[in-house]
């Protein structure tokens, strides 16, 4: 006969745990030149990120995080560049999903954190021309979830974000 050994609580001085989904990224990066660029970016998947965890005891930090991208452009332009860039994103899928489960017994600092985008873009330049066309649309449910618990802690604090389309 065997027996099974009941799972330990787990105890930890310090966590960090993150998890991310990204269907489409792409990045461009450019110093004391030019660039033309023009993308096409189309995600029908289902983007989803799920993390969390379950701790006894924490004297520490302990940070949970998830995100879920669909569709992503980032873009550096530094010096004298010039960005000239066409974008078009378009997010079709069933949803763009993070979501954070977290729980502690005793904990000091627990953090927990989503971030959610369907179509994300972040672009930035110094010292040179930044022209910027973009489209975007999304017709997808975009979700950002986190549930925290904890018994006992000195601090904590839960963050949910979620936007369907962000320049």
């Amino acid at each position: 006969a065997s027996m099974t050994r009941p799972l330990a609580a787990a105890s930890t001085g310090a966590l960090s745990s993150s998890v991310q989904a990204v269907a489409n990224s792409q990045g461009y990066g450019v110093e004391d030149s030019d660039i033309d660029v023009t993308v096409n970016q189309s995600s029908a998947a289902l983007t989803q990120a799920d993390g969390g965890g379950t701790l006894q005891y924490t004297d520490g930090t302990a940070v949970f995080s998830a995100l879920g991208t669909s569709n992503n452009v980032t873009a550096v332009g530094t010096n004298v560049s010039n960005q000239r860039m066409v974008i078009n994103q378009s997010m079709t899928g069933a949803r763009t999903q993070a979501s954070v489960f977290a729980a502690a017994g005793n904990a000091q600092d627990i953090n927990a954190q989503a971030t959610v985008t369907a179509n994300n873009i972040n672009a930035t330049g110094v010292g040179g021309e930044h022209d910027l066309t973009v489209s975007q649309t999304n017709s997808a449910y975009v979700r950002s979830q986190v549930d925290l618990t904890s018994f006992e802690f000195g601090s904590a604090s839960a963050n949910a974000y979620g936007v369907g389309n962000s320049v």
